[in-house]
């Protein structure tokens, strides 16, 4: 499926994701100096970073209560979890959405908008009643925090 690569509002490049949340192409640069750090060596785009840049955003497989909660959830790894809730996160305002979506950085984001904590009551081994709802800021937090618990929405101000 073909994506915007989005930060916030400026669209930065397009993205072929396949269904497993992998990043399978780069179609094309429309914002280089909004591209991800790392991702354009010598000037032009480079489509194994993005790859690896995106994969560095996923939570890891071998995180305590992940393998539990992609079963629970229907996912078959933590790059379709980034997918699905549009690769959002608390550490910078890059995301994704389809190139056919009107979605605005206004109405998505974390900073602004409330968040659900199923994702990390769910990693940490905490019950939730209902379909579990994605948009969390937890589907991104890749290194031990040394907190107790998941990030809540007061945490985001």
């Amino acid at each position: 499926m073909l994506y915007s690569l989005m930060n916030k509002d400026v669209e930065v490049s397009r993205l072929d994701i396949g269904d497993d949340g992998v990043i399978t192409g780069l179609s094309s640069v429309s914002s280089p100096e909004h591209m991800p750090v790392g991702t354009m060596p010598q000037g032009k785009a480079d489509v194994i970073q993005l790859r690896n840049w995106w994969h560095n955003r996923c939570i890891p497989v071998t995180r305590d209560g992940a393998r539990e909660f992609l079963e629970r959830a229907g996912l078959s790894n933590t790059s379709s979890l980034l997918t699905r809730s549009y690769g959002l996160s608390l550490s910078d305002q890059y995301w994704i959405r389809p190139v056919d979506s009107s979605l605005g950085w206004g109405s998505v984001n974390f900073f602004e908008n409330p968040f659900t904590e199923d994702v990390g009551n769910l990693l940490f081994g905490r019950p939730i009643s209902g379909e579990i709802d994605l948009a969390s800021p937890d589907n991104t937090l890749t290194v031990s925090s040394g907190r107790d618990g998941p990030l809540s929405t007061g945490d985001a101000a």
